[in-house]
């Protein structure tokens, strides 16, 4: 996830931001230093967690797998995961994600009590599983 949020940070929210000027290189901090940063109003971070959303839909119903799973050597199996599935386990992220100052505690309590498989609460809606496309078994 964190593969894939790079790459929405970069292909969507920065390009975003600088063509709409809210990109800074001497961007004020909170504590009173200067650094890098973007900035988005809410119409703009919705439009770029939209795009986000979609993208991890549309590579996960058509290909198994966003980039980041790719690269990590995973992927979402099901006889036929389809636009269905994709779709309820990426808007159930925002449930499996709460408390949001402990990213995904939810998700990740959900995902222990699920043995052996491990599912969030997302996987467990579209009946689906993350597996490793490295090893010689896997979960159909």
């Amino acid at each position: 996830m964190l593969l894939d949020s790079l790459l929405v940070l970069f292909a969507v929210a920065l390009p975003f931001a600088l063509a709409s000027g809210h990109a800074s290189r001497n961007q004020q901090l909170p504590n009173g230093k200067t650094g890098a940063g973007i900035t988005l109003d809410d119409h703009q971070l919705g439009f770029v967690l939209l795009i986000g959303l979609l993208y991890t839909i549309v590579a996960e119903a058509t290909l198994g797998a966003t980039l980041g799973k790719f690269v990590l050597g995973l992927r979402v199996r099901r006889v036929d995961v389809g636009w269905g599935g994709a779709a309820a386990r990426n808007i159930l992220r925002v449930v499996d994600a709460f408390p949001y100052v402990v990213p995904y505690g939810l998700g990740w309590a959900i995902a222990l009590a699920d043995a052996p498989q491990r599912r969030r609460l997302g996987d467990r809606a579209a009946h689906s599983v993350v597996v490793s496309t490295r090893s010689s078994s896997s979960i159909r």
